[in-house]
């Protein structure tokens, strides 16, 4: 059923991960339990939400300032890219908030956390996708360490099933960073064994898609 979706896949314990191996961030849990029908619903959504992405930087690429995207690391701040979002049909948002969280420890498990704390998906199922989630934030670091502008973020997209309404659930999520969260965010070392506790201060907006 994938076969003609731009996809990567994780196998887990009892399904699997759906992941986008390009710049553009889209995950979808598919587990074995789900029926044939459910899976087509999942499945859809996914190839659906590639296409939201494409629409959206489209819209992006007519923003005067310059640059406001570069693979997969967005130059716009919250309300900026709310603005856009707004923008798309079928988009609505849901939640805006600023946590502040400290991590500490092995770099992958520090960033494993800050998924945790930002899309709400459980440890246990976020922990297939470690290494997956750390290369990617490898090369949103790198790509920051590369601009001066004073405000980076990225745009998370989470492809679920809601068995009461028998529908998909897509979840738009874009977070930015700034300030003092931006240097330190910059300056971790992704090779040491363990980076010492430190707080880290977050701009996230959530969006539902749904057509």
């Amino acid at each position: 059923m994938t076969k003609n979706i731009p996809h990567c896949s994780t196998p887990t314990k009892n399904g699997v991960w759906l992941h986008t191996c390009s710049e553009d961030f889209l995950l979808s849990s598919i587990s074995n339990e789900l029926t044939e029908k459910e899976r087509k619903i999942i499945i859809s959504a996914f190839q659906n939400a590639l296409t939201v992405f494409t629409n959206i930087k489209k819209t992006i690429h007519t923003i005067p300032k310059k640059p406001c995207f570069i693979q997969g690391l967005y130059f716009l701040n919250e309300e900026e890219m709310a603005k856009v979002l707004n923008s798309i049909k079928g988009m609505e948002q849901t939640a805006s908030f600023n946590p502040i969280k400290a991590y500490a420890g092995a770099p992958d498990v520090m960033n494993l956390h800050f998924f945790y704390d930002i899309l709400g998906i459980s440890m246990n199922k976020l922990a297939y996708l470690k290494s997956y989630l750390f290369r990617y934030m490898r090369v949103i670091q790198c790509l920051s360490k590369q601009s001066e502008r004073d405000t980076f973020g990225i745009l998370t997209c989470i492809v679920g099933y809601d068995s009461m309404v028998e529908k998909a659930v897509t979840t738009f999520t874009y977070i930015t960073v700034t300030g003092a969260t931006k240097e330190k965010f910059i300056k971790i070392n992704c090779d040491h064994d363990c980076i010492d506790e430190s707080d880290y201060s977050f701009n996230v907006v959530k969006f539902n898609y749904s057509l």
